[in-house]
C-alpha cells in the first residue's frame, strides 16, 4: 500500500535546498557589508538600510524553512502511521466478521471517496490512493460473449481489457 502513495516531499526538499543556499549567500552578503563598513566604504546609515533588507529576507526564508521542516516531519509521521495501519489491516478479515452493519458502513464511508459505476466496470476512488477498477459480472459475461462471437466469426479482438 505504501509504495502506491505518491511522494510529495521532493518539491519540499528542493525548496529547502534552495533556501539553505540562499541563506548561505545572505551570510556572505552580511560579511561583505560589514567589511565595507569597517573599511569606511559605506556609512552606518547605508549599512543599516541594507542590513535591514537582508535581515527581513533572512527572517522570511527561515520562517518558510520552518514550515517546510514541519511538513516533512508530518510526512515521516504519516509513513510510520501507514506502516502501523498495514499491520492492523492484516487482521481486518477476522475483525470484519464481528462488526455490526453500522460499523462496517462507517469504515467504508471513511475509506471510499467516490464510487463510479460504468456499464463495464466499477471504479472505487479511495482517499489518497489510486483509483481501483473492478470488473462487473455483467462486463465479464459480455466480454465472454463477444469473445465467443469473434471466435465463431473469425474476427480478432485487439482491444485491451
Amino acid at each position: 500500500m505504501m509504495e502506491r502513495l505518491k511522494d510529495d516531499t521532493a518539491p519540499l526538499k528542493d525548496e529547502s535546498s534552495r533556501i539553505h543556499a540562499r541563506l548561505a549567500e545572505l551570510e556572505k552578503l552580511f560579511d561583505e557589508w560589514a567589511e565595507r563598513l569597517d573599511k569606511r566604504m559605506i556609512d552606518e546609515d547605508q549599512f543599516r538600510r541594507h542590513n535591514t533588507t537582508l535581515l527581513a529576507e533572512k527572517h522570511k526564508l527561515e520562517t518558510r524553512l520552518s514550515e517546510i521542516d514541519a511538513k516533512l516531519s508530518e510526512g515521516r509521521r504519516l509513513a510510520v502511521s501507514l506502516t502501523e495501519i498495514q499491520e492492523v489491516l492484516k487482521d481486518v478479515p477476522a475483525v470484519w466478521e464481528t462488526l455490526q452493519f453500522e460499523e462496517k458502513r462507517e469504515i467504508v464511508r471513511l475509506l471510499v471517496e467516490k464510487v463510479a459505476v460504468h456499464p463495464d466496470k466499477v471504479e472505487l476512488h479511495f482517499y489518497h490512493l489510486p483509483v481501483q477498477e473492478l470488473q462487473t459480472r455483467r462486463s465479464r459475461r459480455s466480454y465472454q460473449r463477444k469473445a465467443k462471437e469473434e471466435t465463431s466469426t473469425g474476427s480478432v479482438n485487439t482491444r485491451n481489457q
